[in-house]
C-alpha cells in the first residue's frame, strides 16, 4: 500500500518524507515477508532494497544520502548478493514502452533523473563490489538471464 502511494504519479513528497515512506514500506515487507522466510531457512530474492532508495532518492532526487545510510544501517538484515542490472537509457526507454501498463511516478521523471539513478547504482556497485555485481543489461533477455544465472550460481552454490 505504501509503495503504491510512492509510485502514484499524482503524489509529490518532501524529500525526507519520501525517504521515510520508502523505509516504512521496507520495514513492513521485512516483517511480513522477508524475516519469516529467512527464519524458515528460505533463500529470499527481492527485486529492490535499500540500494534503490540510495539510487533513486539520494542520487536521482538529491535527497540526504547520510539519512539513507543511517536508516539502512538500522535494518535487521542486509543482502548477501545484489545484482545491478545496468542498461543504457535507450534500452531502458524501449523496454518501458514495450510494457502494457502506465508509467509510475519515477518512470515519468526526466532523463537527467534517470542518468543520476544509473550513476548512483554504478557508484554503489563499485563501492561495494564484494556484495554487488554489475550485470550489463543491454543484451537480449536470454543473454541477461544467462549472466544472472552464472553469477547467482557462482556466488550462492556451496562448495
Amino acid at each position: 500500500m505504501l509503495r503504491a502511494l510512492l509510485l502514484d504519479p499524482a503524489q509529490t513528497w518532501a524529500p525526507r518524507t519520501e525517504i521515510y515512506l520508502h523505509f516504512a514500506a521496507r520495514a513492513e515487507h521485512l516483517e511480513r515477508t522477508i524475516l519469516p522466510a529467512l527464519a524458515d531457512g528460505v533463500t529470499v530474492v527481492c527485486d529492490r532494497f535499500a540500494d534503490s532508495t540510495m539510487a533513486y532518492q539520494g542520487f536521482g532526487l538529491g535527497a540526504e544520502t547520510a539519512l539513507i545510510t543511517a536508516l539502512t544501517a538500522l535494518l535487521p538484515v542486509h543482502p548477501d548478493l545484489t545484482l545491478v542490472l545496468d542498461a543504457t537509457a535507450g534500452v531502458s526507454d524501449a523496454r518501458l514502452w514495450q510494457r502494457d501498463q502506465g508509467l509510475d511516478r519515477y518512470e515519468r521523471m526526466d532523463a537527467g533523473f534517470h542518468v543520476r539513478v544509473r550513476a548512483g547504482y554504478r557508484f554503489i556497485a563499485d563501492r561495494d563490489a564484494g556484495r554487488c555485481v554489475l550485470i550489463p543489461a543491454d543484451g537480449t533477455v536470454a543473454e541477461v538471464e544467462a549472466d544472472i544465472r552464472r553469477v547467482v550460481t557462482a556466488r550462492l552454490t556451496p562448495g
